[in-house]
């Protein structure tokens, strides 16, 4: 994927309207017309998954998206790359993007000069932003939560299945997976001690796909007093990756990191760095095609 620039915004408009203009519908003739420095299989790769144009083999057509941003000789101002913009990060989630729900300046931080400049022609950056910047700001920032909490709530998932599936080898029973049916329960899954031993063993699953230096998860008020209020109670720490590695932690492990209630106020949840108890993660050798 190219880093996105102005030039690169530009010849992708040009080159789209050129394909109204002279009617052009096979990609094959976009080449010809194309008299940016910007590859002509990369402007046609970019306009199919912002859905700009729609492709069959080598014949393409623009959507009503796409005509709307690029008929009628329309001048490349701002509102055209403000939309354009928006279509993009849509659609690539470049790194930063994850960034736009804390605040405009968090993204632009980590931002390329030339990505910076997209933004700055687009007047998306002004010092004094007018009611149109922080509605477009605002409406791709709900959008981009909501595929981080989507995304979020998958990596959880996966961390139960492993959860299952670790238990069910460990223990020689498959466990009852109780957070697909509340997640008021206070833990996730109900398993048993050991093969030997049917005591009853509840487990709070937690997951990230990040490195140890960037994971983390956080716990809630209720789960730590349902741990509290257990004879049996385990944290699994998952590390999903190749290996899938688990760190179980007792809740014993985890009161160091809990806050107290003072005067009036109580705490929800508490942020746990996996670094704590980068000692404890062992490799479980489970494959995601192990997974039911």
């Amino acid at each position: 994927m190219i880093r996105i620039s102005v030039n690169v915004l530009t010849a992708i408009q040009m080159l789209m309207h050129k394909s109204i203009k002279y009617e052009i519908s096979n990609e094959e003739l976009l080449w010809s017309v194309n008299s940016s420095q910007i590859d002509t299989a990369w402007i046609i790769e970019t306009a199919h998954k912002c859905k700009w144009i729609d492709r069959q083999n080598k014949a393409f057509q623009l959507t009503s998206r796409g005509y709307s941003l690029f008929a009628n000789d329309r001048t490349f101002n701002k509102d055209i790359l403000r939309d354009m913009l928006y279509d993009y990060i849509i659609s690539f989630c470049p790194a930063w993007s994850f960034k736009i729900p804390i605040g405009r300046n968090e993204a632009i931080f980590i931002m390329t000069e030339d990505e910076k400049a997209c933004f700055f022609e687009a007047g998306l950056l002004d010092e004094h932003p007018d009611h149109s910047i922080v509605e477009w700001w605002d409406k791709l920032s709900l959008i981009i939560r909501k595929s981080s909490d989507e995304r979020k709530s998958q990596i959880g998932r996966k961390g139960e299945r492993l959860t299952i599936l670790n238990e069910t080898i460990r223990t020689g029973v498959q466990p009852q997976w109780i957070s697909i049916d509340s997640n008021l329960a206070g833990y996730d899954v109900l398993s048993r001690v050991s093969r030997e031993d049917e005591s009853v063993l509840l487990i709070e699953s937690k997951a990230s796909e990040a490195n140890i230096e960037g994971a983390y998860c956080h716990i809630t008020a209720n789960e730590w007093h349902t741990a509290q209020n257990s004879k049996c109670y385990k944290f699994y720490f998952w590390l999903i990756g190749t290996s899938n590695k688990l760190a179980t932690i007792d809740p014993y492990q985890i009161a160091p990191y809990i806050p107290t209630n003072n005067a009036t106020g109580t705490w929800e949840s508490v942020k746990i760095p996996f670094s704590s108890f980068l000692e404890h993660f062992k490799n479980t050798n489970i494959k995601d095609g192990d997974l039911l």
